[in-house]
Parts: C-alpha cells; sequence; structure tokens
C-alpha cells in the first residue's frame, strides 16, 4: 500500500497540464514496443513515469521512445497518456510484479578479484546491473548492494545512466569491507541522478585508503578534465547513515569529496587526509535539525596535516556554500581551518570540538610590551580627554591584608574607600572627563602564511562576507587563528561556547550579535570584535590580552577623539565579565564610537599599567540602566556622560594595581552597602 500511494504521489504532480507536441522526439526503432518503456531500458516502471512527468513540465529530458508513451494511441503525448500511465502502475504494483525490478546484489573483493551473488545468495557473473573486472566493480543501475571483503588494489565505481534512470538511487550497505587503490580512488560515484547512501551497517568496520598519487580523472559538464585528489570522491550527492565505522584515509590529499551535496545522518566516521578532510562543494550537513534520534549513533573525527577540516566551496548560488551541524560528536583536528563555507555556517545543535594549528599555545611574533603602540616623541604622555589638564589622584591605596571588606555583611567598617567614583547620572561624583582612544593600530599580527581559524564563513575573492549562526550546541575551541570568523553577521543565539585563541574569540568584520547561550574565552587577543556589537542577554566570561570587547570598523584607521559614527557596543541584557590579562594595554571594553548600555550586569578589569583603561569610547558612552562597574588602571580617565541614566562605578589607580580578591564597595550615608566588587585578576 505504501509504495501504491507513492506511484500516486508522483503522478499526480502533472495532471494539470494539457496537450504537448512531440515534435523533436525521436521513436525506437525497436520492433517490440513495451507499453509505458519511454525510456527504452526494456522494462515498465516509476522511473518512466518520472521521466515523463519532467518532460511534460519542460525538463531536459529526452524520451528515448515516445512511441512507448502514446497510451491512448492518438499520435499525441499528454497528461492523458500519464493518467493511463498512472493507472497502469498502481495495477501492476498490485499484482507484485514489480518486486525484483531493483537491483539487489552482494559484491565481495577478495585479494586481485571480486565476486557477485543476487539476492538469494547464488554466484552470478557480470549482469546488467553490475560488473567485475579484476577488482574493479561497476554497478550502473538503480539498487541496493552488499559489499564487504578485502583488496589492497581495488576499486567500487557507481555509474548510473541519469537519463536512463532519472531519480535513480544507488545504496551501498557496507559491511565489513577494506578497499586501497594506490593510483585512484577506490569508491568513485561517477553518477546518479538522486544520490548515492553509503550505509555502514552495526558492528561493521570498514576502510577507504588511497595511495600518495592518483592517476584518475575526470570531465566536469564543461569538458574539463579534472584530477581526482580523495580516497572517496562523488559527483553527485551523497549521503551517509548506519550505526557502523567508515573510516577514510585520504593520503594524496583529501578525505571524502563530493561535488554536490553531503549529508552525513548517523554513524562513526574517521577520516584522516593529507589536506582537506570532507569537502561538499553546494553543502556539508552533519545530522537531522528535524530528528534528533541519531545523535548518539552520530560521531565525525577529522585530523588533517595542511588543509581544512570540514568545508564547503560553493560560491555561485545563495543557497550552496555551507556547512550545518544539527547534533552528534563532531571532533576536529585541523591544520588549517576547523569549519570553512564559503556563504554561511550553521550550528544548530552537538558537541563539537575544534583545533586548529597549534592551538591556543602558538606564540605570535613578538612587538615588545607595549604592542603597536608609539608614545608621543616628547615622551609625554597625551592630554586627557577634554584637554582640562586633569591630573589622576596620587598616593597609594591598600586593601585590608585580611580581605576583611569581602564579608557579605552589613557591617563595612573595614572596607577601603576607593579613588575614583561615580560617572554619569546627575554629573557624577569624581567622574573622569571623557575622551577618545589613542592613535594606534591594534591589528595583531600572527605571522603566518596560512588561515587557521576554528570556524570560517566567506571568500572574499568572490566578495562574499558570509554569515555564521549558533543556534545551540556545545562548542570547545582550541585555534590559533580567530575561533569564530566572518566577514558579515555572526549571531550567537543559544549555545554553550568554549574558546582559548592566539587571536580573536568571537570576530566579524560586520556585526557580532548575543541573543542568549555561555561565551566562556579562556584566552585571547581580542574577545568581541566587530565593527557593531549588540548584546542582548547570555553569560559571558572574557579574558583578552588586548580588548575583551571591542568595535572598530575594517580597513578604517580609529583617529583620536574622532568617533566612528558606524561603529557601536550596546548592551541590553546579560552578564558580562570582561578582563584584559595584559597590564601594559587594553581595553576591558573599546569602541571608535559609541559605547550604549541599556541594561545587564557589566563588570570590567583593564589593563594597570598603560594607555588604557577599563572603558574608552571615541564616540558617546551612555549608561542608561543595569549595572556596570569598571575597575584597573585610570589610563585616559573615561567614563560615562553626564546624560546617562544610570550610575556606575569606576575604581583604579594611575599608580597602583591591586591584587586578586580586593574590594571595592560603595556605602550609603548610614553605611550600607549600595555596591561592591572583588577583583579576579
Amino acid at each position: 500500500m505504501k509504495n501504491k500511494l507513492f506511484i500516486y504521489a508522483i503522478l499526480t504532480g502533472a495532471l494539470a497540464l494539457g496537450s504537448v507536441p512531440i515534435v523533436g522526439l525521436s521513436a525506437s526503432a525497436a520492433e517490440t514496443i513495451v507499453q509505458g518503456d519511454v525510456n527504452a531500458d526494456g522494462v515498465f516502471n516509476v522511473s518512466d513515469a518520472v521521466a515523463l512527468k519532467k518532460w511534460l513540465l519542460g525538463k531536459k529530458v529526452t524520451l528515448a521512445d515516445w512511441k512507448a508513451g502514446d497510451l491512448c494511441e492518438d499520435d499525441k503525448l499528454n497528461v492523458f497518456d500519464f493518467r493511463v500511465m498512472k493507472q497502469m502502475l498502481i495495477e501492476k504494483q498490485g499484482t507484485g510484479s514489480t518486486k525484483n525490478e531493483t537491483a539487489s546484489y552482494s559484491i565481495k573483493y577478495n585479494g586481485t578479484s571480486a565476486s557477485i551473488s543476487d539476492a538469494d545468495g547464488k554466484a552470478v557473473s557480470s549482469v546488467s546491473a553490475v560488473s567485475v573486472n579484476g577488482a574493479v566493480v561497476t554497478i550502473s543501475e538503480p539498487g541496493e548492494y552488499s559489499v564487504s571483503g578485502k583488496s589492497d588494489n581495488g576499486q567500487l565505481v557507481v555509474n548510473v545512466d541519469k537519463d536512463k534512470y532519472p531519480d535513480g538511487k544507488v545504496t551501498l550497505n557496507l559491511e565489513g569491507l577494506e578497499l586501497t587503490n594506490t593510483t585512484s580512488a577506490p569508491l568513485y560515484i561517477a553518477s546518479i541522478d538522486d544520490e548515492c547512501v553509503i550505509s555502514v551497517k552495526k558492528g561493521a568496520v570498514n576502510t577507504l585508503s588511497d595511495g600518495t598519487s592518483h592517476t584518475d580523472t575526470y570531465a566536469d559538464s564543461d569538458g574539463e578534465e579534472n584530477e581526482i585528489k580523495s580516497a572517496l570522491f562523488c559527483r553527485d550527492d551523497l549521503k551517509i547513515k548506519g550505526k557502523g565505522t567508515l573510516k577514510v584515509n585520504g593520503n594524496t590529499a583529501d578525505g571524502i569529496v563530493c561535488k554536490n551535496d553531503i549529508k552525513i545522518q548517523n554513524g562513526t566516521i574517521e577520516v584522516k587526509a593529507v589536506d582537506d578532510g570532507i569537502v561538499g562543494k553546494d553543502s556539508v550537513r552533519i545530522g537531522d535539525e528535524s530528528d534528533r534520534s541519531n545523535d548518539e549513533t552520530l560521531s565525525v573525527s577529522v585530523t588533517t596535516e595542511n588543509g581544512d577540516g570540514i568545508k564547503s566551496t560553493n560560491t555561485e548560488s545563495d543557497s550552496k556554500g555551507i556547512v550545518e551541524i544539527n547534533g552528534g560528536k563532531v571532533t576536529i583536528d585541523a591544520h588549517s581551518d576547523g569549519i570553512s563555507a564559503s556563504r554561511s555556517v550553521v550550528i544548530n545543535g552537538g558537541d563539537i570540538s575544534i583545533k586548529t594549528y597549534e592551538g591556543d599555545e602558538y606564540a605570535a611574533p613578538s612587538t615588545g610590551g607595549m604592542g603597536n603602540f608609539t608614545p608621543p616623541s616628547d615622551g609625554q604622555m597625551p592630554s586627557w580627554g577634554d584637554g582640562s589638564g586633569f591630573t589622576p589622584p596620587s598616593g597609594d591605596f591598600q586593601p585590608p591584608t585580611d580581605n576583611s571588606g569581602n564579608t557579605g555583611s552589613d557591617d563595612n567598617s573595614s572596607r577601603p574607600t576607593p579613588p575614583g567614583g561615580f560617572g554619569g547620572g546627575q554629573g557624577g561624583q569624581g567622574g573622569f572627563p571623557g575622551g577618545g582612544g589613542l592613535n594606534f593600530d591594534s591589528g595583531h599580527d600572527l605571522g603566518l602564511d596560512f588561515s587557521c581559524k576554528g570556524i570560517k564563513a566567506g571568500d572574499s575573492d568572490a566578495s562574499i562576507s558570509g554569515d555564521i549562526t549558533i543556534n545551540g550546541g556545545t562548542l570547545n575551541l582550541n585555534t590559533t587563528d580567530d575561533a569564530v570568523h566572518c566577514g558579515g553577521t555572526l549571531t550567537v543565539n543559544d549555545g554553550d561556547i568554549t574558546i582559548g585563541t592566539s587571536d580573536d574569540a568571537l570576530h566579524s568584520d560586520k556585526y557580532l550579535n548575543v541573543n542568549n547561550g555561555k561565551v566562556n574565552i579562556t584566552k585571547s587577543y581580542e574577545g568581541l570584535e566587530a565593527m557593531q556589537i549588540n548584546i542582548a542577554d547570555g553569560d559571558m566570561t572574557l579574558y583578552a590580552e588586548d580588548d575583551p570587547v571591542n568595535a572598530g570598523e575594517k580597513g578604517v584607521k580609529n583617529q583620536v577623539d574622532v568617533a566612528n559614527d558606524n561603529c557601536i557596543v550596546q548592551i541590553d541584557g546579560g552578564t558580562i565579565h570582561a578582563y584584559v590579562t595584559n597590564v601594559q594595554e587594553g581595553d576591558g571594553i573599546d569602541s571608535n564610537g559609541k559605547i550604549v548600555i541599556n541594561g545587564g550586569e557589566v563588570y570590567v578589569e583593564g589593563s594597570v599599567n598603560g594607555p588604557d583603561s577599563a572603558l574608552d569610547s571615541d564616540g558617546e558612552m551612555l549608561v542608561n540602566g543595569g549595572t556596570v562597574v569598571a575597575t584597573g588602571g585610570l589610563g585616559r580617565g573615561e567614563l560615562p556622560e553626564n546624560t546617562s541614566k544610570q550610575n556606575s562605578l569606576y575604581w583604579g589607580s594611575s599608580s597602583t594595581s591591586y591584587p586578586a580578591g580586593s574590594v571595592v564597595a560603595v556605602l550609603d550615608a548610614s553605611g550600607k552597602e549600595i555596591v561592591s566588587y572583588t577583583s579576579k585578576q
């Protein structure tokens, strides 16, 4: 009944079509015509109906024998013939005569040869569906094939004529296959109209390995010859599923390459490659967003010596060049980029671990203690923001040695009164004049001639900025280059993200939006970096050598006290703990334009000995809501504007650094605590 409904569903799609002229169709010269067999393969089945439907819809399909489709016998080919074909197929299905129309064979490799068995286990020689030449097996018809055995110089080729078998599908059940080829791809899917499905059976370990060089090529749609440089190469759609194991060793270059779409539904997939691990030109999709039942049996691990881990490269279509991870466990140890997509990366779930190059242990070439900052030639530090000649408070502030202030009680008599005070809100108390950032280039040169980012989207050569969206999942990223990087929009909607990197943690050239989730940056050069940073919610802990949060426009040099209207850091909610780990430079929150805080809890510890401070904005700095506590060196002494609607606390000194555990508290006239903060570093 299920097949009957399937046939009906296929056929009803063209019922609204009118008569179509038969000019240009070639009539078969065969003496005997099989009714309905428009593709002239000797059998009338669903593939004939699909071919006629495509032709009626005006698609590029050649009907090898249109006369076989003229079921109304009126020398016309139209929807009425299609209706008769539908009824014939339904009646044929009811008689069970289509039962064995789909090929079903077993293939077993044995050294330099291979054997074939039919569905009943009977040995057969080469048949129309599958042929053998030594240890090279070629599948020519849609069907289900079980493959096992071992060969050190064998090959499995899927080459099904798309015109003869429209919507053809081949399923390869791998049941303990060890296939090696020293000069060619051991598994080569040359042609299939629908898709090739690789099903790794439960309990079976299957291995595909190529040699260190290839001699095989293929001609693309433009007639150009292309080299095949992967152990598993597919020119059409590829799906991998099952509960067994598939190991792919790309010893020439890549592991798995598909020129269309790759879907990995479940199974244990282990790829080791000299160059790239898994490449799906149009897309790579791991897991099923609508069906998470396979997550526990889905594991993908990729290791590369020189190239990227998982990548999609199509730049020609807006809907292609995509990497999507929906679930399962994904582990990548890549020399270059971990995940790279020309257009977009979407993470909906899964347990994802990525390491690139040397991870966050990589040491970039040193530029000296002050980075790229060059002090004025007269040896004097710049004047404060408004030119008032303001001098920071003098004297050393020492917290109590017994840390008695950190009691959480109402008795605050032993707590110190720090220098600094409130900024914003009714003019503030003890606030410092505002000002702009220092004029220096905060760019970070890793000294590398290749990209080794964790997750990357975009293609500058094709002028594609690229977008990244993280909707969930657990991500652990240990990278040398940026952990997450795109040129367009980077959005974090949810998930649990842990990052250690020698460069930027979350970087977008344009827009970075954090709407929820947990972000823990244990090490970075800069934490969050984009032209515009918008934080709506979330729980973030950010450690950075330079700026934990930085808004700057790519290609535009920052000028002292000149705001870039394109740049903004806006915080509307969430909890942010930001720490500068370099004592000589680094602003906690830095914007070449504006900083606007409307809500949330923001705790910032800036550098202590250099020209920077906890808060730095070249334009307006407004605190309209939430809680803002900033500590560290005074730098240029910037504080929120007097027009801010909410008070904020700045605690610092130009000459004193405070050890971790130091406590600052603000008390009212009766000694009751209003706000307190304990430093972390």
